[in-house]
């Protein structure tokens, strides 16, 4: 019965984009134009990379130099700023849902979000790049909203020669617009809607930019400001009564400051700081019951605390990019300084009592604060060939140094309500103290090199030569680690990546390209689970150790691809698509030590393969119209047993061979229409409608403390909607985001609240409608 109501319900939500879309049929024959809706980002003497051009090609920067996107012979998705707001996306998660091979994961409800690309999905396998600059340290990349952002580019497959460790999955890329040096434009936005169970959102954003002295020097500034209403409601947990409604409320700011000059005719250079508050009051994550021992149920969307559950994040990064054209060649140096502080605070008082035995009532209050502040500099110099000849070249250093400063402490009031235990507490009744810093170096150098053979088969080799170096120090203390312990670690690494293409353009409508290609991710030290812990000796026993691995090291993949793209000479049908097959060995898993242990490690265990394919295609039947389809396909599963340990029965195996990979949906598509018409007067219109579909997947690869109620997500189809009016340089656009309220659980947990029938859980956010208005000047 359940099997057949998802199903009816699919076939309603299709039902729907379809109606939509037929309602504008009677139109066609109007011949409507399309609007000539411009992105404020492109200056008429500099085309900016990401936008259309005049031809309608799109350019990206995948290889380092501007290119048309049907010109690459590489699965690469870009998505412009025009595209990013008709699809009401605010981040990468809500992005990721219309991009085929591109999964954005919640790990925990305190954890980053973790991206994954063809089926990659361990952590820190997709590099995140703003412009020129990796924001990606170890497991962690800010989480930054899509707010003038001309255009963000996703390359499927490693990315190891051109953008170095971590980038086994792929890369995401978003780019920034550029400056104007000839004429003032501004815009300016606002938003509001409501939410189904919450309240109400609302946004403002502005930008203005324009030439200081006239084809010199530019300027440009936007900012915006967005409060996200929440829709969890805070409950009393002895009687379930409301103490506050809406926790979850997300308040963020930022923008964005560029100064471009050009220095004579060759020189240009551009110093930006980008900057991204955002508070979380509360985090989206609900109970499904009170209680540690007796089990209550909770209604839906209420969680229960004894503590604050928080989350502020704060990124800034200043960069200074200098280009100079060198006649034979371009030469680009980019540096930056990255520096992102978070503070994460949770309740762990049900977990903590429900470890512990201790039944209801009992007032504990047992609070994680914990602090992480990233910082880096960041250094890259390029130069690439400016010939229009057969032989094409790119040379490349990298060098990246940060630093990791991560305290944590977990106070109590277990000494209060038990007095024969202070003398075991630390000062103010912590339960546990910890101070990790950790800091890590990259040098690179890296090269391309590209040759074509008569105008119509190219030939491309790379590789990209790194050394990593790492080190940990780590001081812990209190009852939760077993007393005190210290350790420092270091490891390094010398990885090699190449990269081997061929590509087949016999036209310029049709090009075919194989490509082969090895990634990488680097390893590093663990910290130490302490022996001290009887729990931790009997988990470690367990697995057949008698302490966890000092260090593990990288893991790497080979891709092969097999790829097309085929687009008509009037520009009206357009397909990209790829097929691939990627080996993967070595690879670094989490081992979370069961047994009220609370620690865990990390180790090279296991391989795996991941096949599938991707297409993308755009049709444009009439003018006025168009329709885009996207659809990814992957199958990514272990080729060897997951064996985390050995005992005296033999190999410990967590998974067996054959077993998915976590966080890789089967299939995923999106299937969009857009409808522009005629109105009265300079007025237009228009209509379009959306599905996004996300299949079923496996949630964790090896987790032995887990439930196994936790092991998959179901499949979930949105429906969005939009609809809107343009008269000039002003627009009014009305929406509606998941219209049919799915409610799907994007993250749940049995393991960390209470023991049995009771889980956390996040879903997918609730229904939205709103409105918003822009206008360009």
């Amino acid at each position: 019965m359940k099997r057949a109501k998802l199903k009816a319900e699919s076939s309603l939500k299709i039902l729907t984009l379809l109606a939509v879309l037929g309602a504008a049929g009677p139109a066609f024959a109007q011949d409507a134009a399309l609007p000539a809706d411009s992105v404020v980002g492109t200056d008429p003497a500099t085309e900016l990379a990401g936008n259309e051009g005049d031809s309608g090609d799109i350019i990206v920067t995948a290889r380092r130099r501007e290119e048309s996107l049907m010109d690459v012979p590489v699965s690469i998705s870009a998505v412009t700023a025009e595209e990013i707001e008709l699809r009401g996306a605010k981040t990468l998660e809500d992005l990721a849902r219309s991009v085929p091979g591109l999964v954005v994961a919640r790990g925990s409800e305190q954890g980053d979000k973790n991206f994954a690309i063809r089926g990659i999905s361990s952590a820190s396998t997709v590099a995140v790049y703003l412009d020129d600059t990796p924001i990606t340290f170890g497991e962690n990349s800010p989480d930054l909203k899509l707010f003038d952002i001309a255009q963000v580019e996703v390359l499927r497959g490693p990315q190891g020669t051109l953008f170095g460790a971590s980038s086994m999955g792929g890369a995401i890329r978003y780019a920034s617009p550029r400056a104007h040096f000839t004429a003032f434009e501004g815009m300016g936005r606002v938003e509001g809607s409501l939410l189904r169970y919450g309240g109400t959102s609302y946004e403002g954003q502005g930008v203005v930019t324009g030439p200081l002295v006239h084809d010199r020097l530019a300027l440009r500034l936007s900012g915006f400001y967005r409060h996200d209403a929440g829709y969890n409601d805070l409950r009393d947990e002895t009687n379930g009564e409301i103490v506050r409604r809406n926790i979850d409320t997300v308040d963020s700011f930022g923008g964005r400051a560029a100064l471009s000059a050009r220095i004579g005719e060759r020189v240009e250079g551009t110093l930006s700081v980008i900057y991204q508050d955002e508070d979380h009051d509360g985090l989206p994550t609900f109970f499904s019951g009170r209680g540690v021992t007796d089990t209550i149920a909770l209604p839906p969307r209420s969680r229960v605390g004894r503590a604050d559950n928080f989350r502020k994040d704060r990124t800034v990064l200043p960069n200074l990019t200098l280009s100079a054209d060198l006649g034979f060649a371009r030469l680009t140096s980019s540096s930056s300084y990255v520096n992102r502080k978070l503070a994460v605070g949770a309740d762990f008082s049900y977990f903590v009592q429900a470890a512990l035995g201790i039944p209801d009532p009992f007032p504990l209050s047992v609070q994680s604060r914990e602090f992480r502040e990233f910082s880096g500099y960041v250094q890259e110099l390029r130069l690439a060939s400016s010939s229009t000849g057969p032989l094409q070249w790119l040379l490349g250093g990298f060098y990246r140094k940060t630093s990791e400063h991560r305290p944590q402490s977990v106070p109590s009031n277990l000494g209060v309500l038990i007095p024969a235990l202070e003398p075991a507490l630390l000062p103010g009744g912590s339960l546990f103290e910890r101070e990790v810093d950790t800091r890590r170096r990259q040098l690179a150098g890296f090269g391309e090199l590209s040759y074509t053979i008569a105008d119509v088969l190219t030939i491309t080799a790379g590789v990209r030569f790194t050394e990593l170096k790492q080190r940990i120090d780590r001081e812990a203390d209190g009852l939760f680690n077993g007393g005190f312990s210290e350790v420092h670690l270091a490891s390094k690494e010398s990885p090699i990546t190449p990269k081997f293409s061929v590509q087949y353009s016999p036209s310029d409508q049709v090009m075919v390209y194989a490509t082969a290609a090895k990634g990488f991710r680097e390893g590093g030290p663990n910290a130490p689970v302490p022996l001290s812990l009887p729990a931790c000796v009997s988990a470690l026993a367990a697995l057949g150790l008698t302490d966890a691995p000092a260090t593990y090291g990288t893991d790497s993949l080979w891709s092969y691809e097999l790829g097309t793209k085929l687009q008509t000479s009037d520009r009206k049908f357009r397909v990209v698509g790829a097929v691939y097959h990627i080996d993967w060995s070595k690879i670094q898993e989490s081992i979370n030590l069961s047994g009220g242990c609370g620690f865990g490690f990390t180790d090279n265990i296991g391989s795996a393969r991941s096949r599938g394919f991707e297409l993308e295609a755009t049709w444009r039947p009439v003018n006025g119209l168009s329709i885009d389809v996207a659809l990814g396909h992957n199958n990514a599963k272990l080729t060897q047993d997951l064996i985390t340990g050995a005992n005296a029965s033999g190999p410990i195996i967590a998974a067996p061979k054959g077993t998915r990979l976590s966080d890789t949906p089967d299939w995923t598509a999106f299937v969009a229409g857009h409808y522009t018409f005629p109105l009265s007067g300079s007025w237009k219109g228009f209509a379009r409608a959306e599905l996004q579909y996300v299949g079923d997947a496996r949630r964790h690869l090896n987790t032995p403390s887990d439930d196994p109620r936790n092991l998959f997500q179901q499949s979930y189809e949105l429906v969005n909607l939009r609809f809107g009016v343009t008269s000039g340089e002003t627009e009014i656009q009305f929406f509606v985001n998941n219209l049919f309220n799915d409610d799907t659980l994007l993250y749940q947990s049995y393991q960390n609240f209470a023991p049995g029938t009771a889980y956390e859980g996040i879903q997918v956010r609730p229904r939205v409608i709103g409105i918003s208005a822009k206008r360009l000047f």
